[in-house]
C-alpha cells in the first residue's frame, strides 16, 4: 500500500484498519467514498450533521451508519463521487458503471412502487439506506455489528412485531 497512487475504503469506520493506514501512507493517497457523501445517516440525534474532521487525529464515526454500499441509489452516489475524484487527478472512469447503477436505481424504484408490504425484519442493522431510498421500514433483530448478539428483548420485540405485522420473512446475511 506504500506504493500505491491510490487506496480506496469506504470509510465511516467501516474498515477496522483504517486510522492505522492513514497514519501509515499518509492523507493524499487514500479516499474514504462514503465520508463524502452529503445524506449520511445519523444512528443517534446527539449529531445532525457530518463533521469534516481531519484524520490525523483519532475520531469516532460511531454514530454515522457505514452500510451506504447497501443501496443502490447510495451506491450511485458513492461511484459518483468517486468518479470525480478520479478524473481530478488519474483517468476518466467508464460511464458504463455509471449508468448500470442509475438503471439499477430505476429498477429498484420501479418495483417497489406497488409493494404493499413497507415493513421488513432484518437480521442486523444494515439497511437504513435502502429502507430510505426505496421507502420502507427496516426493523433490526440486533444493531450495527453483525457481531453482535440480539438480547432477549429484542427477540420478543421482533417475534411480538412478526405476530401483529403479519410478516413472513427476516432478511439476514449468510455468515450471521
Amino acid at each position: 500500500m506504500q506504493k500505491a497512487d491510490l487506496i480506496v475504503l469506504n470509510g465511516l469506520w467501516m474498515e477496522s484498519y483504517e486510522q492505522k493506514l492513514w497514519e501509515s501512507v499518509g492523507s493524499g493517497k487514500i479516499i474514504l467514498v462514503s465520508e463524502l457523501l452529503s445524506n449520511l445517516i445519523h444512528l443517534n440525534k446527539t449529531t445532525e450533521t457530518h463533521k469534516e474532521e481531519t484524520h490525523n487525529e483519532k475520531h469516532d464515526h460511531g454514530n454515522i451508519d457505514p452500510h451506504t454500499w447497501l443501496s443502490p441509489k447510495s451506491y450511485l452516489q458513492m461511484a459518483e463521487v468517486l468518479s470525480q475524484e478520479l478524473e481530478k487527478k488519474w483517468f476518466k472512469p467508464n460511464t458504463n458503471f455509471l449508468e448500470n447503477l442509475k438503471t439499477l436505481d430505476t429498477n429498484y424504484k420501479t418495483a417497489l412502487k406497488n409493494c404493499t408490504q413497507k415493513e421488513i425484519v432484518t437480521s442486523h442493522d444494515a439497511f437504513r439506506y435502502l429502507a430510505r431510498d426505496y421507502g420502507f421500514n427496516e426493523h433490526p433483530i440486533f444493531g450495527i455489528s453483525p457481531e453482535e448478539e440480539p438480547s432477549a428483548k429484542d427477540i420478543a420485540d421482533t417475534i411480538e412485531l412478526i405476530k401483529k405485522q403479519k410478516l413472513t420473512a427476516i432478511f439476514s446475511e449468510e455468515f450471521v
